[in-house]
């Protein structure tokens, strides 16, 4: 019996895929960096990826997976999360991002970038997916909307608890909570 062929994957824009692959390299090579001394980091490499990332949106729209892959989509992503200084910038690719077809993007990275814009926005985070350090050796979510219900929340878009989510980020920092009892 013949197994059925699979579908070989067609990516529309591989050279974007590649230049964005490039882009998240430098990222993470700084950010890695940066893992043992803060000074590391470079802005002008965040700016220079917000402004080539703003030139591929500009020209493809947002980089879903049947236009670049499912991994320079997520890569694109995560260079959207570091655009930090342009915000504006970020609330459009979040509506981007919401308006594209579902299975074409990691809904998961809907929430990170929802919850990272209205942080800059000075607004409360609806996922409760950005964390900040609580004294050495604690973390919590930054200014959260309607705590009693994050869980749900969290669950409609593909996330972990919100305990869980505390638990792999105090792992990944090696931070240490102090427990009570």
């Amino acid at each position: 019996m013949m197994k059925p062929k699979s579908k070989p994957v067609v990516i529309l824009y591989p050279e974007i895929a590649d230049k964005i692959s490039q882009m998240v390299k430098s990222d993470q090579e700084m950010r890695v960096r940066m893992q043992d001394d803060p000074k590391a980091y470079k802005s002008d490499i965040d700016t220079r990826n917000t402004d080539q990332l703003r030139k591929i949106v500009e020209e493809i729209g947002w980089p879903i997976f049947s236009k670049v892959g499912e991994e320079a989509s997520g890569s694109a992503w995560l260079l959207i999360q570091h655009a930090d200084h342009d915000v504006v910038f970020q609330e459009k690719c979040l509506k981007l991002m919401k308006k594209a077809p579902k299975k074409q993007i990691q809904i998961q990275n809907i929430a990170y970038l929802e919850d990272r814009v209205r942080i800059n926005q000075e607004k409360p985070q609806i996922y409760g997916t950005q964390f900040e350090l609580v004294g050495e050796n604690d973390c919590k979510p930054k200014n959260l909307e309607d705590p009693k219900n994050v869980d749900k929340r969290r669950k409609s878009m593909g996330l972990n608890t919100i305990e869980e989510y505390k638990k792999e980020f105090m792992e990944f920092y090696q931070l240490k909570a102090k427990h009570h009892g």
